[in-house]
């Protein structure tokens, strides 16, 4: 018959990994330029010079133009795009007062009104807004009726 097991079979002492690890950084995004720029000051181009590839410029400067201490500062680079991105984000750096900014990214508002005129017109959004204006109530439900195509829900559910 085999041995028997107690608890210190199954728990082990804790080793701290070695020195040498090198623990590698996932890729970059926009928005950690958007946070080096305005709050830490790191400054991720001197660091590694293929982190320019990871700088898209319109995110930057969208994220940039929701404060209003940097709203100006972002439309100057908006003026220029052809600025090569290293010079763009050097400029950040030092246009930028550094402080804490947070914001909620803004999104599109889903209008299932607008999506329906969309759909059944096949015209833009701005041309289905026009469209909806001119819609009565009664018109609309017709509109809803004679697309229904009795789905409770529009995204299936997969398991």
């Amino acid at each position: 018959m085999a041995g028997t097991l107690d608890a210190s079979d199954f728990i082990k002492p804790y080793e701290a990994p070695p020195e040498d690890v090198i623990v590698e950084e996932k890729g970059l995004k926009p928005f950690d330029f958007i946070k080096s720029v305005s709050n830490t000051k790191k400054d991720l181009m001197k660091d590694n010079p293929d982190n320019a590839k990871a700088y898209k410029a319109y995110v930057v400067n969208h994220g940039l133009s929701f404060y209003p201490d940097t709203v100006l500062i972002a439309n100057d680079m908006n003026l220029y795009p052809e600025i090569p991105v290293e010079s763009q984000y050097y400029y950040y750096m030092g246009a930028i007062r550094k402080g804490n900014r947070y914001s909620e990214w803004l999104k599109l508002k889903k209008d299932e009104d607008l999506d329906l005129v969309q759909k059944v017109y096949q015209v833009r959004r701005e041309i289905a807004k026009q469209y909806l204006k001119l819609l009565s109530t009664d018109a609309l439900a017709q509109l809803r009726e004679l697309t229904d195509t009795g789905e409770t829900s529009t995204k299936k559910k997969t398991k």
